[in-house]
């Protein structure tokens, strides 16, 4: 089953590119390709790879169908280990009514198919909008938790790791703040990125920094890993990253999701980062720099103010050490609400007592020393969130709060410790089945790609077991063997398909029509052009005495008899402009690996006459003209009457036929010659009015000359 990636919006934006490096580092993601679905009218789009080490280059074009008629193109699968940077799509041109999707897809096996997505947003006026969106991106109404004063994401996070609504499926969760909340494409991208994420990847808006407005996804499975956020540092996505980051390693930012970080005055200070002495930057620095250098910060600060005569600041600082000091009970009852300014000392003796206060707090902080920073673990802990969340009403500790009681109830460290290392042992388990499973995944698709396989389902299908058999017990079948292939043009005569009995023959296309004159049949019969196969399926489906070849892609037009054999077709990177390919033509020698496109069905049969061995190769009815109609709708011709082939009805006036393309012709015929010759095969034109030159020109007579009469004349 085709996955879709991205669907490309037709802007300038700079989110608007498939970020090929983000990828790589965050999923398990191996191969991807790139459709182009016409609805109406046509259009032409230029893929443009911009990779990290060199010049810009032009991946591929793709337009219309062949027919000209609404349908998809698709360039051939991309290994995305080959190819760093981005893409970035550019429209070349469109029809007035063009309607046209491009996406990017990929047919690789999902780690997740349902990653279970939530978005938390912290909105301006207090509070969380929680809602889960749907598989369209598409999000329903927002219902709105209500969340302790002075709190932020994780009361939210709790919520849904630990609380009512543990069971409600969610995976993973995306914290986004009010400005920066993520539209319903954004949403698609992020949730495809989700269900090939590898484990312990978590992702960030680019450019986020403190104190700005952004996003952060991350799993449930890791946040158990990590613990939930501290309260009054949970306000901002960017730290919560942070804390990630020192556990799982640093944040992924994918360049095709919305960065433009903005300020958020209503939800942090004015200034990047919160300042050294409030609470909350006393709580990054316990976190960041450990509880020495806290200290050894918070006494050379105090002292400054002192000797500067600011006693007021001076004991500002010590009151709020003091909280910290008294632990995660205290913390968070003051982030939940600040209390009064108290009282400053004044007078002769404010030094002297604020001196005093200081070294008592030095002497308590040396005597805690590493465990400050444990024992305020606790305000992370789900039980120490439980306490103020489930009544939503963030009352203190010393009130009765859900599980939460009075300090002398509970031993809420010691509680959380148990439940986190529970909750760790689950998330590791489940981690390593997950990046067991896509390990086993991934080998399992690399392995068909080392035997030729490929990854999409219709290349798998087309080489399957009995396929790849019948493909391999053609090969020199026909060792030393002279064959001939018929074309279809006018100089073809029904009366000399007589003389080809006892030949190995190939006919293709609309060759049937000669059968009520003749009773010779190829011996293989092909066709590649699906308007023949769309116009002519139930002539073909019914033809007996041959065995049929045809490329794989025409069972996507409803031919899947079992009469018929496969061959993977190997397209060129543009069918409308196959010259600009450096590549064009391949020639296959091996049908086990597929035919390679050459813009007629003779070039194919080429092929297939070498993979089988055969050493001499005649061409007739190959005439290499076109007296081509007026009417012309895309690159298809509307046919007014037959004038191109050997049969009056082989065109019906109204049918549709692809526009041949001599110059393109010439240069497959061209390739088939110099391969042929180079494995000492010939190939002859025998065609009896033929303007190809590009192979020597033979005597049909001479080679099949005619069967003598009873008398032992020539007729």
């Amino acid at each position: 089953m085709m996955q879709t990636l991205q669907i490309w919006d037709r802007t300038d934006r700079p989110d608007q590119v498939f970020d090929l490096s983000g990828w790589q580092a965050a999923t398990a993601l191996y191969d991807f390709g790139v459709e182009l679905r016409l609805h109406r009218g046509s259009a032409r789009v230029r893929l443009h790879h911009h990779p990290l080490d060199g010049p810009a280059r032009v991946l591929a074009e793709l337009g219309p169908p062949e027919d000209g008629q609404p349908g998809s193109t698709y360039t051939p699968p991309l290994r995305l280990e080959d190819h760093s940077g981005h893409i970035r799509p550019e429209l070349v041109e469109q029809s007035a009514d063009a309607e046209f999707d491009l996406r990017f897809i990929s047919g690789a096996p999902t780690v997740r198919p349902h990653p279970g997505l939530c978005l938390l947003t912290l909105l301006p006026e207090g509070g969380l909008a929680l809602c889960s969106p749907g598989a369209d991106g598409n999000a329903p109404p927002a219902v709105r938790l209500e969340i302790p004063r002075g709190t932020g994401f994780g009361a939210g996070l709790w919520h849904l790791a630990f609380g009512p609504g543990l069971d409600a499926g969610v995976e993973h969760v995306c914290l986004q703040t009010a400005g920066a909340a993520l539209g319903p494409a954004a949403l698609d991208r992020m949730q495809a990125m989700l269900r090939y994420l590898r484990p312990g990847v978590h992702l960030a808006a680019p450019g986020l920094t403190r104190g700005t407005e952004g996003w952060l996804c991350l799993s449930l499975a890791d946040l158990a890993r990590c613990g939930l956020p501290w309260p009054g540092l949970d306000r901002d996505p960017a730290l919560i990253s942070e804390q990630l980051a020192a556990a799982l390693g640093p944040a992924i930012a994918p360049a095709s999701l919305p960065a433009a970080p903005t300020p958020m005055p209503d939800l942090a200070p004015p200034r990047p980062e919160w300042p050294a002495d409030a609470l909350p930057g006393l709580l990054l620095q316990l976190r960041d720099r450990g509880a020495a250098a806290l200290a050894a910060a918070h006494a050379a600060a105090v002292t400054a103010d002192l000797q500067a005569g600011a006693t007021d600041r001076a004991a500002g600082r010590l009151d709020r050490m003091e909280t910290l000091l008294g632990g995660a009970e205290r913390v968070f009852d003051a982030l939940a609400a600040p209390p009064l300014s108290p009282v400053r000392p004044r007078g002769p003796l404010a030094r002297w007592r604020l001196r005093r206060r200081l070294q008592g707090q030095m002497a308590r902080m040396t005597a805690a020393g590493q465990g400050l920073d444990a024992a305020l673990c606790g305000l992370a802990g789900p039980l120490a969130w439980a306490g103020r969340c489930q009544d939503g009403a963030g009352q203190s500790r010393t009130g009765q709060s859900g599980t939460g009681q009075s300090g002398t109830g509970v031993n809420l460290p010691a509680a959380d410790r148990v439940l986190l290392g529970l909750q760790r042992q689950a998330a590791l388990a489940a981690a390593r089945m997950a990046q067991a499973l896509a390990a086993e995944a991934d080998a399992r698709e690399r392995a068909l790609h080392i035997r030729g396989l490929g990854n999409p389902d219709r290349v798998r299908a087309d080489l399957e077991r009995p396929n790849r058999l019948a493909l391999s017990a053609l090969r020199n079948v026909h060792a030393g063997r002279r064959c001939v292939i018929v074309g279809n043009g006018p100089s073809l005569r029904i009366a000399d398909l007589d003389r080809l009995r006892g030949e190995i023959t190939f006919g293709s296309n609309k060759i049937f029509l000669a059968y009520d004159q003749t009773g010779w049949r190829p011996t293989y019969y092909s066709v590649e052009d699906h308007l023949v196969l769309r116009n002519c399926q139930a002539e073909i489906a019914a033809l007996q005495g041959s065995f049929k070849i045809f490329p794989a892609q025409m069972r996507d037009f409803g031919h899947h008899d079992a009469d018929t054999l496969f061959v993977p077709l190997l397209p060129p990177l543009s069918f409308a402009q196959p010259l600009s390919d450096p590549d064009f033509p391949g020639f296959s020698t091996d049908l086990a690996h597929g035919i390679r496109w050459g813009s007629t069905v003779v070039y194919s049969q080429i092929q297939m006459a070498v993979h089988m061995g055969c050493t001499e190769i005649v061409l007739i009815g190959v005439d290499h003209r076109y007296d081509l109609p007026d009417r012309k709708l895309g690159r298809v011709y509307v046919d007014a009457g037959e004038r191109n082939h050997f049969h009056p009805d082989y065109r019906q006036p109204g049918e549709l036929w692809h526009q041949p393309n001599l110059d393109v012709l010439e240069v497959s015929y061209t390739r088939a010659r110099d391969v042929c010759a180079a494995r000492g095969i010939a190939i002859r034109n025998a065609s009896r009015d033929s303007a190809l030159t590009v192979f020597d020109r033979v005597d049909f007579d001479t080679l099949f000359p005619p069967a003598p009469t009873a008398d032992g004349a020539a007729p």
